[in-house]
């Protein structure tokens, strides 16, 4: 077997590991001379640990806690909120209230006040009769007129509306709704119910607009208080009844400036206001007129009821 070639760097003849491998060497990786990754080999040296995939279970776990503990949360808040809610309902039906969107409903309403609207025309030369028309149309399909109370009303039929004295000029309109018998309506008997037919009283008002007004609502242990401005009608509506306070009455017949000139003509100050009120007495309808120093009623074919 022939020697290899004496090397002065080795003269002893060891064996040497290939080039680009070295023992004892401690560090990051280097390059050979022709840029290819030096092997690192021997004692001292600890290669670098293989890169490490996550398991595929552990992705997948964390996906689901992800997605699925918001869902429980969501559904836990459901389930308590549903439970609390049903014993709302329990606890408002005990007290005659319905249900918690009904109870919430009628607290929403009770805070947004009575409904108003503009009156059409002059409001400072307001005709009490001709504005029945609109007050009929404000309170609702099928509903009928019932009567009303006018206060202030001049020599010539008219109002001022827009008077600042107070109490001011103010007409009453009262209207009787049929409905059919409401969901909780009690048994015949019980809370005025009668056997007859239901209806919703309704009440328009017309008097200054622009007034602004505060109302306190009580019921069922709710109390709300809230201020309004009336533009000119004001709406507001009753709890259904089978005994309303008022009948349905038939139409005027008699304008209130042919009331005044009777009434002039029996010494009444032509430059007073009266209140006028058209209303049921026994089985007839009769216009009330009241004045200082002066009292009148009045037949339904405008004859004075001597």
């Amino acid at each position: 077997m022939s020697q290899p070639p004496y090397d002065p760097n080795n003269p002893h003849g060891q064996q040497q590991p290939p080039y680009g491998q070295q023992q004892g060497w401690q560090g990051a990786p280097s390059t050979d001379p022709f840029g290819k990754p030096a092997i690192y080999s021997g004692v001292g040296y600890n290669p670098p640990p293989p890169p490490r995939s996550r398991p595929t279970c552990l992705i997948l776990l964390i996906v689901a806690l992800a997605c699925g503990l918001p869902l429980l949360i969501i559904g836990g808040t459901v389930l308590i909120a549903g439970g609390a809610l049903a014993g709302t309902n329990s606890i408002l039906g005990d007290m005659g209230l319905g249900d918690i969107s009904a109870f919430v409903s009628t607290a929403v309403d009770a805070m947004r006040g009575p409904e108003t609207v503009a009156i059409q025309g002059d409001a400072s030369r307001f005709d009490p009769q001709a504005g029945l028309d609109q007050a009929a149309a404000f309170a609702g399909t099928g509903a009928q007129f019932a009567g009303l109370n006018a206060a202030n009303v001049r020599s010539d039929g008219t109002m001022d509306l827009t008077a600042t004295y107070s109490p001011g000029p103010r007409v009453s309109y009262s209207f009787l709704r049929p409905i059919e018998p409401p969901a909780n309506a009690p048994p015949l008997g019980a809370a005025g119910n009668t056997g007859g037919q239901w209806y919703e009283p309704i009440t328009i008002e017309a008097y200054r607009p622009g007034q602004t007004s505060r109302i306190t609502t009580t019921g069922g242990g709710l109390s709300t208080s809230i201020q309004f401005t009336n533009q000119g009608m004001r709406k507001d509506i009753s709890s259904p009844t089978t005994n309303p306070f008022d009948s349905v009455a038939p139409p005027m017949r008699c304008a209130f400036v042919d009331l005044w000139n009777e009434a002039i003509e029996r010494g009444a100050p032509e430059d007073a206001v009266a209140t006028i009120r058209y209303n049921e007495f026994g089985d007839d309808w009769t216009y009330d007129f009241v004045v200082p120093g002066t009292s009148l009623t009045f037949n339904a074919d405008c004859t004075v009821d001597e």
